[in-house]
């Protein structure tokens, strides 16, 4: 509840920001470059959207125009930068992770602990030989999360977040085919984590990411 009185409190108080930098400039008159960063800081850092206040249309429409133009670089606005807030284009594609979830590395493979606690309730394990040695691993009939390390991520329908890793645990999980033949089994050692969300791709002309007080407040698409 704290949490969610927190982010209303940050909402509430973006918004105030919003309405007095979109006055103070429309009452200036002239507009400077940095007014116009500034403009477009507050109007994307708006939660509603970009454009849910009337007066940032132009200033978003000047966006996209800037964007399509040779030589585009982000507006700045240095009087918020100063105090750790600005909008910079964004190294990702995704969907940021939702709270208190973390982004997983490419190669690691991730399970849900409620499916974990199933395989074990009776666990049933697959002696293999793997580098040399033979181990034990956990037969997996469950799902599993993973990205391997080669995939271009422009080309991934998703990212994996995690929340509450509480080990990891060999598996081996094993393909069948529709006679129910199996077929192969892959074997991994894998993380274990309360819950796993996806987050997924973000398809636009530039995605650009919102810092308030330096630290990462939304992700936003912007298609030209």
């Amino acid at each position: 509840m704290l949490n969610l009185f927190l982010e209303g409190r940050m909402k509430n108080r973006m918004l105030m920001l919003l309405v007095m930098v979109l006055f103070s400039v429309t009452c200036a008159s002239a507009v400077s470059a940095s007014d116009h960063g500034c403009r477009v800081l507050m109007c994307i850092s708006n939660p509603a959207g970009p454009t849910a206040v009337s007066e940032c249309v132009p200033t978003i429409d000047k966006l996209k125009s800037d964007m399509a133009k040779p030589g585009f670089s982000f507006p700045k606005c240095e009087e918020a930068e100063s105090g750790g807030s600005r909008a910079v284009p964004s190294s990702s594609r995704y969907e940021l992770c939702p709270d208190g979830f973390v982004e997983l590395p490419r190669g690691v493979v991730a399970l849900k602990d409620a499916d974990y606690k199933k395989a074990v309730n009776p666990p049933k394990y697959i002696t293999a030989k793997l580098h040399g040695e033979r181990s034990g691993f956990l037969e997996w009939n469950y799902s599993m999360y993973f990205i391997s390390k080669g995939d271009d991520g422009d080309n991934t329908d998703y990212i994996i977040c995690g929340k509450g890793g509480s080990g990891s645990i060999d598996i081996a999980k094993s393909y069948t085919d529709r006679e129910g033949d199996i077929r192969h089994r892959v074997y991994e050692n894998a993380v274990i984590y309360e819950e796993i969300a996806l987050a997924k791709a973000i398809r636009a002309s530039m995605v650009v990411d919102v810092y308030i007080d330096n630290k990462l407040y939304q992700r936003i698409p912007l298609n030209l």
